[in-house]
């Protein structure tokens, strides 16, 4: 009774983490209670110490936590808890998948869903229905309100299920189940119209070719030349927002990118090895910049290397790196061809090494790190990985 309540739960996760983050908070708590409650919280501490990721994200937290005493006293140390509990993510579902399995099950789930919502964002560009926002019409943000949250989740799902195509194509019944549900999910990536994770997307897209052969990235290359092309000349979204930076001393988006960067700096020299606190970025009247309705000002550093070190400082973005790094290592070792006989896995491995280098490289020109939704659905795949490979 309670592994078919754990697998429910499991699922059910998988299902809202790419479509409401108060849904992935009250399944995340329940599942938690469940495996306490079922395995023993002694036995669940002594898994925890297996985590191959739990160091780099216990660390991170504890210098965020740092920062925050150091900035403002113990009363904003407990407060910048809620800059790091997203992390809390990752040790629930590597116990959940641990010590439970459950992995193609939570697998295709989110896959699925993350395929419907590409397909939804796809909808809501190109026809401006269906829309889940205050944004202004031209970017798609499918069940989310926030394009660049739409755009971190698409990314973690394009490159997993592009991943699956080549290595594991089976998992949906065959290649064309399997390639429908990649396209799916590159299309909502597509017309999340974020230029940052456009140029995260062409960059794994040649980190991912590259860990096949050299003659699947010159292929990959090609794709990426033909594609941008071709959507620069028959997607109008992707013409407006590309046409844009031509002049980009009048696009809004570069200017206040650069106002606020030049705020990040000055408030880095402040205090440069530790931070004014994680929660105390400056905000930023910026009205041409705004979106009303969903915001008043600019509060975060729209670079997580700018926003981080401006609150968090030396140590912080010392312990960011850290955090981004040592999975990018151990997935890219993973993605080799060879390296793992079980094709899941290592189909699982090339996915996620790519999604992570998407990620990071559009996380240079915002700030997707400090995404709650991202947070999850990136630290869910992570753990779901890494914490149900040995079992399968």
């Amino acid at each position: 009774m309670l592994e078919r309540l754990s697998l429910f739960l499991t699922l059910a996760l998988a299902l809202v983490l790419p479509i409401s983050l108060t849904l992935s908070w009250i399944l995340l708590g329940l599942l938690f209670a469940l495996l306490v409650f079922s395995k023993g919280l002694k036995t669940c501490l002594l898994e925890l110490k297996q985590a191959p990721f739990i160091k780099p994200v216990l660390l991170f937290s504890l210098v965020s936590l740092l920062s925050g005493l150091l900035a403002a006293g113990p009363g904003e140390c407990l407060a910048s808890f809620s800059t790091v509990r997203g992390f809390a993510i990752y040790p629930v579902a590597y116990l959940a998948f641990h010590l439970g399995g459950h992995k193609q099950g939570a697998l295709k789930t989110f896959l699925l869903v993350t395929a419907i919502s590409g397909l939804l964002g796809a909808c809501q560009q190109l026809f401006n229905v269906g829309r889940f926002t205050k944004y202004p019409y031209l970017q798609a943000t499918g069940f989310l309100s926030s394009p660049m949250s739409y755009a971190g989740v698409m990314q973690i799902g394009a490159f997993l299920s592009l991943a699956l195509a080549f290595r594991y194509p089976s998992i949906f019944g065959g290649r064309a189940q399997t390639w429908t549900i990649c396209l799916c999910n590159f299309l909502g990536l597509l017309f999340a119209a974020e230029r940052s994770a456009w140029l995260g997307m062409t960059v794994a897209i040649f980190a991912f070719t590259m860990r096949i052969s050299k003659k699947a990235f010159l292929a990959g290359l090609f794709t990426v030349l033909c594609g941008a092309i071709l959507a620069f000349q028959f997607v109008p979204v992707v013409k407006t927002r590309l046409s844009a930076l031509s002049n980009w001393r009048q696009d809004v988006s570069v200017t206040a990118r650069l106002t606020v960067w030049e705020v990040a700096v000055k408030t880095f020299q402040k205090k440069p090895l530790s931070g004014v606190g994680p929660r105390n970025f400056p905000r930023i009247e910026l009205n041409e910049a705004v979106v009303k309705g969903q915001s008043e000002d600019l509060n975060h550093g729209h670079s997580n290397i700018m926003h981080l070190a401006a609150t968090t400082g030396l140590l912080g973005l010392s312990a960011y790196l850290f955090l981004v790094l040592l999975p990018l290592l151990g997935l890219y070792r993973s993605a080799a061809i060879g390296a793992s006989e079980d094709e899941l896995e290592s189909a699982l491995a090339l996915g996620l090494y790519a999604a992570l280098i998407s990620l990071f490289a559009a996380g240079l020109f915002e700030y997707n790190f400090g995404s709650g939704v991202v947070r999850l659905n990136q630290w869910f795949c992570l753990a779901f990985y890494k914490g149900a490979a040995k079992k399968d």
